[in-house]
């Protein structure tokens, strides 16, 4: 891409990227390439920790828009096979019977029933991401038959690739096959 650029670029690009973090978005709207972007980053400290700011304050608004799907949730139209549901309003028409209608909004539109929902996902990632050391995934580690894991000095582990590399060294002298290396572990 060709670019005569006569202009504040910098502004718009930095502030296209603290609006959706996404580079490729910010270079459009400024109309440069990702290659002058790139560029200008790595030549231009100042604009580099301004790119940087607006990364974490486009990031700031994904984990606050992530926070309200899965604590405040969201609605959704409910449908039924497949079709959109509408609220119902009962009236009395002129002889006063009861009738049923749909409800309109103001401007005149059908009013969509709606359903609250939350995303239990979100609100997982959440969670191990601003308290891993509670709700983080958890692992064990155990030596042989669940036993405690043995502790290798530093005298052990470098006998051990002396050792490896030995081997290693034989074998591609030799062009011989592999063996079995389980003596050494």
């Amino acid at each position: 891409m060709s670019e005569n650029i006569h202009y504040n670029w910098k502004a718009i690009f930095l502030t296209a990227l603290a609006d959706l973090p996404v580079v490729s978005t910010a270079c459009t709207a400024a109309g440069i390439s990702r290659v002058s972007a790139y560029n200008e980053r790595r030549t231009d400290k100042a604009f580099e920790a301004a790119w940087n700011e607006a990364l974490e304050a486009g990031i700031d608004k994904a984990e606050a828009e992530g926070y309200r799907r899965a604590v405040t949730g969201y609605t959704e139209p409910l449908t039924h096979q497949g079709q959109i549901s509408f609220e119902l309003e009962q009236y009395q028409d002129e002889d006063g019977h009861a009738k049923v209608r749909y409800a309109l909004d103001p401007a005149g539109n059908k009013i969509p029933i709606t359903i609250r929902k939350h995303s239990d996902q979100l609100l997982q990632f959440y969670l191990k991401g601003r308290r891993r050391g509670i709700y983080g995934d958890k692992q064990e580690l155990t030596g042989a038959d669940g036993g405690a894991l043995a502790v290798v000095d530093e005298t052990q582990k470098a006998a051990r690739l002396a050792a490896l590399f030995a081997l290693a060294t034989s074998r591609r002298d030799r062009g011989s096959e592999p063996e079995d290396l389980s003596d050494l572990a």
